[in-house]
């Protein structure tokens, strides 16, 4: 079991449930999401989510909560998530890109949820990531990890 690193403390592990739990929380209510899921067709936020579960088998992995020591300095070099509409709008045709080459990008710059957390960024924030060979790649928290970088 990995207790963390230099940039983590490891804190507990999780259940995929408490996972999406936290997920959850975090988008399902809120307007701009619904309006998301309904324009695709979707029933529910579940509903919609379960496709990103399933594609990136998140419900097999193992989960752990870490505290990011010092996430000015790591957050940026996270990687964006490989979500079709970031790629096609703010990756300029790559897989993978860190936060810190996506806030370089001009409608990442005016992006107005980006720019209202930035303002007001809460004290504590939790994002979703996975663990690859490239570094952690954000699933959850992407405006957030912006806001920060």
């Amino acid at each position: 079991m990995n207790k963390g690193t230099r940039d983590t403390a490891y804190i507990k592990d999780l259940s995929w449930n408490d996972v999406f739990a936290i997920w959850r929380e975090s988008e399902e209510n809120l307007p701009h999401w619904i309006e998301i899921y309904k324009a695709k067709n979707f029933d529910s936020w579940e509903a919609w989510r379960s496709g990103a579960v399933k594609s990136l088998k998140l419900d097999e992995r193992r989960w752990q909560l870490y505290k990011i020591i010092n996430p000015l300095v790591s957050v940026p070099h996270f990687y964006g998530g490989p979500f079709k509409s970031w790629r096609e709008k703010y990756y300029d045709n790559e897989n993978f890109v860190t936060f810190a080459e996506l806030v370089g990008h001009p409608e990442i710059k005016n992006n107005s949820v980006i720019n209202k957390m930035k303002e007001n960024f809460p004290k504590e924030a939790e994002f979703i990531g996975l663990q690859t060979e490239k570094g952690i790649v954000i699933i959850e928290g992407m405006h957030r990890c912006s806001a920060i970088a």
